[in-house]
């Protein structure tokens, strides 16, 4: 009868092991479908980044020829040439009163007199 009862409870044993093991497959296979949605996840969000870049990457190469654009259409402005006016006559301005100072006896009223008019040369 020792045998029987030695085997029974050696099954009981075993049984409880398999109990044991299966809970755990159970749990490992719940913790792995996790971890599979969350891979899931952020390869979606790869992939949107991956895209988002293209877009980005798509834009920078067009930049330079849309400043150049830019800078064709501003350089073909009434606006610029009103800049460039009047940096033209800041500099005359400049020069004029840089050369007084250097040669204070030279008369440079003559500069005053044959100054263009800006107005008719825009004209």
């Amino acid at each position: 009868m020792r045998k029987g009862g030695g085997l029974a409870a050696r099954v009981v044993e075993l049984e409880k092991e398999l109990s044991i093991e299966r809970d755990l497959m159970t749990t490992r296979f719940v913790e792995l479908a996790g971890k599979n949605a969350r891979l899931q996840e952020l390869e979606d969000m790869l992939g949107a980044a991956k895209q988002i870049n293209a877009n980005l990457q798509r834009k920078v190469r067009r930049l330079p020829a849309q400043v150049e654009d830019a800078l064709d259409s501003f350089q073909t402005s009434r606006e610029f040439e009103i800049i460039k006016d009047q940096e033209y006559s800041k500099g005359f301005d400049d020069c004029r009163v840089r050369v007084s100072n250097h040669f204070p006896g030279v008369d440079l009223s003559f500069l005053d007199q044959n100054e263009p008019d800006t107005d008719a040369m825009r004209d």
